[in-house]
This record gives C-alpha cells, structure tokens and sequence, in this order.
C-alpha cells in the first residue's frame, strides 16, 4: 500500500541574489512604512505568489534579519530584493548600492 501524503506548506527555498537600499515610498499594501520598519521589495511574479505581508528572512554581508513584504519590486531582477533602510543596515551595514544576499520566505 502507499501513502502519499500532500503539504500546503510554502516549501522552503533560498534565494540567490542581490538586495538594494529603497526610499521610502507609499507601499502598495500597508501604507507608509515608517523609518524603523523592516520592509522589502520583490520580483512582482513572487508578489503575486506570495503576496502583501509575507515574512521573509534575508542574509547578507553583515548579518540575518527579517523584513515584511509591502510591495512589489518592479525594477527588481528574479532573485532581487529592495529593503527599506532599517532592513538593510541589518545585512549591509552602512554600505550603498547593492549587496549579495541569500533569502527565503518564512
């Protein structure tokens, strides 16, 4: 006999790819984000998956933290990230630009 037994778990997967420090803009699903707050970007086919208020986990050259998906990232890359500024000093420090980082939903 088998047993196949189904999961309506997200799998869990990392992400290679890059993460970019993002103005703060009027989020598509949460408003105006505060300057403390943890938030990402991402790719729009990954929005549309996972939507507004998913959780993901993000690490880069100077750390792990999470951030809070508020918005779609339409410039972004597969596998690229924006973080608001309090989300990027956890994993890049106080470093411009774009930074290498692996990460994964929650």
């Amino acid at each position: 006999m088998l047993l196949l037994l189904l999961s309506t778990a997200t799998p869990a997967f990392a992400i290679d790819g890059t993460a970019g420090l993002n103005v703060l803009v009027p989020s598509t699903c949460a408003g105006l984000p505060g300057l403390l707050d943890d938030t990402a970007a991402i790719p729009d086919e990954l929005y549309e998956a996972h939507g507004c208020g998913s959780k993901i986990t993000v690490t880069g050259p100077e750390g792990t933290g999470q951030a809070t998906v508020t918005q779609k990232c339409d410039g972004c890359k597969k596998g690229d990230i924006d973080l608001s500024p309090a989300a990027f000093n956890k994993i890049g420090g106080t470093r411009e630009g774009r930074v290498k980082v692996t990460w994964s939903f929650l």
